[in-house]
């Protein structure tokens, strides 16, 4: 699944929000490892993130998108 908050919603908690909703759920579900992909240069999500207790997993060249960079949620810490 991707996820957009178009310019006009941006920096008012929507993102903040999805992911907030989304971690509970997948939590909730008995997810371990939450992980998402995001191109080297969006920063403000990529360090958002790993504010969030994101960590970076892996680096990926894709040649649709480019550097990508994926970030994972451990839930447990034993992972």
């Amino acid at each position: 699944v991707n996820s957009a908050i178009v310019p006009e919603f941006q920096g008012r908690g929507v993102y903040k929000a999805l992911l907030d909703i989304s971690l509970e759920r997948l939590i909730e579900k008995g997810f371990q490892r939450i992980w998402s992909r995001h191109n080297s240069t969006n920063n403000n999500i990529i360090a958002y993130k790993l504010r969030r207790g994101f960590k970076i997993t892996a680096f990926e060249t894709s040649d649709v998108f480019g550097q990508l960079v994926h970030l994972t949620y451990f839930t447990s810490a034993l992972r």
